[in-house]
């Protein structure tokens, strides 16, 4: 196996938000092998693929529902997002990443296409371990230009992005060498005694690609060897988008209205909205839910052969009851799918305060309106989730004291001293008539 091949294989063994994408090509060859890999546990499984290419013509119909004209239509148009450049993470003993550069803090990222052609890329399993596995795409041909607003990245590749649904396209693995950069990017390393350089230091661009915009990261990947082992370091050193709209890994962005297998973001307020106003338990107060997205899309996780379609992305909870005890505004996550055949839609959000004054003088900006006595207690959380399906909806908003395990010397190795306790102060509890 190659240098290359190797560095392939490292960047691909941190990258899990590949996994379920289905995207790159597979082959019998270790060092063409997919970036994709489906994690079950601890384990991590491989795709073995027979792939055929062939070209394919821009407006011919296409396996997936789209012709590469239709994506293309979309891909060329410049995608802007605002980029977070992240400070150098724990460093190890045999590579350490000392500093970057000049670019810090908050940027922008622009991604720009010319499509060059389209190929029909055609898989089938080689192993009965990879039935499943082994998606039919379309590679797309393309020159992109990768800059940043103050210069740092400004870099021109011939690449290829991959498709297998019709509405997002994904960057299976772009390296850019630190040292044929065209932009002003440096990176200061140091290596361990007696380690070299395998492969040299290079950036490592993951994205998908919507409609609605661009997100990924951007990732220092060198591999250093001392003669008798060969390691690498894997900073990520940038995200975009940077901001409300972040999306974890393995999603993609999608605007408000855009349904995938019934699930959307606006159908997910609409449901969780329509389940308002829900009775208190004890009754007969009643509790009044207004949710509102916070940014102008949502992210999108593809169906899997282990996941539905899942969509999230963050808003903002209005709470009132009829009988004055909660009376305000929380931050939360939103999470929809429809694995039931149905839409399911909820809401949690988790605070953890280490101080027990601190979290009763937070109690009243989450909407609480009775004081909560955290006197003995280490700490408070605080803790919000709601639960709506087209037949119910059911939610809570719990306040507990948090209790540290009181562990001596000797009973520190004891599995109770590892977690922290809690004891319910207070809560509230709802259901939709």
């Amino acid at each position: 196996m190659n240098d290359r091949a190797k560095l392939w294989k490292l960047a691909r063994r941190a990258a899990y938000f590949l996994a379920g994408s289905l995207l790159c090509a597979c082959a019998e060859d270790d060092e063409q092998r997919s970036d994709f890999e489906v994690s079950a546990g601890e384990s991590v499984v491989v795709p073995r693929c027979q792939v055929d290419a062939r070209a394919l013509g821009l407006d011919e119909a296409t396996p997936i529902g789209v012709t590469a004209s239709e994506l293309f239509g979309w891909i060329s148009v410049p995608h802007s997002e605002p980029l977070g450049w992240l400070s150098p993470g724990p460093s190890e003993s045999h590579a350490r990443l000392d500093a970057f550069g000049p670019e810090q803090g908050s940027s922008e990222l622009l991604l720009e296409f010319e499509p060059i052609g389209a190929r029909l890329l055609t898989r089938l399993p080689i192993d009965e371990a990879s039935i499943g596995l082994c998606p039919t795409s379309l590679g797309l041909d393309v020159n992109l230009h990768l800059s940043t607003s103050s210069g740092a990245l400004d870099e021109r590749v011939q690449t290829t992005l991959e498709v297998t649904q019709a509405d997002y396209a994904l960057l299976p693995a772009l390296y850019l060498p630190l040292d044929s950069l065209q932009g002003s990017f440096t990176a200061q390393i140091s290596l361990g005694s007696g380690y070299g350089y395998s492969q040299p230091p290079q950036l490592w661009l993951s994205l998908r690609l919507s409609e609605a915009g661009a997100t990924g990261k951007l990732v220092l990947v060198t591999l250093v060897g001392n003669g008798r082992s060969e390691l690498g370091i894997l900073p990520t050193l940038a995200r975009f988008p940077d901001g409300p709209d972040a999306c974890q890994e393995g999603t993609y962005l999608v605007a408000p209205d855009h349904s995938v297998d019934g699930v959307s973001r606006d159908a997910m307020l609409q449901q969780l909205n329509g389940a308002s106003p829900a009775l208190l338990d004890g009754g007969p107060a009643t509790l009044e839910l207004e949710y509102s997205g916070v940014g102008e899309r949502a992210c999108l996780q593809p169906r899997s052969a282990t996941s539905p379609t899942t969509v999230w992305f963050p808003a903002a909870a209005r709470l009132r009851s009829s009988d004055g005890r909660i009376d305000g505004s929380i931050q939360t996550t939103l999470r929809g799918d429809a694995a039931s055949g149905a839409l399911r839609s909820q809401a949690a959000a988790r605070s953890d305060l280490t101080d027990a004054a601190a979290a009763a003088a937070a109690a009243p900006s989450y909407g609480l309106l009775e004081p909560i006595d955290f006197s003995g207690f280490a700490g408070g959380s605080f803790a919000f989730q709601a639960d709506v399906t087209v037949t119910s909806g059911t939610g809570s908003w719990i306040v507990s004291g948090i209790i540290d395990p009181q562990c001596s010397a000797a009973t520190a190795t004891d599995p109770r001293c590892f977690g922290r306790a809690t004891t319910e102060l207070w809560g509230a509890r709802w259901s939709k008539p």
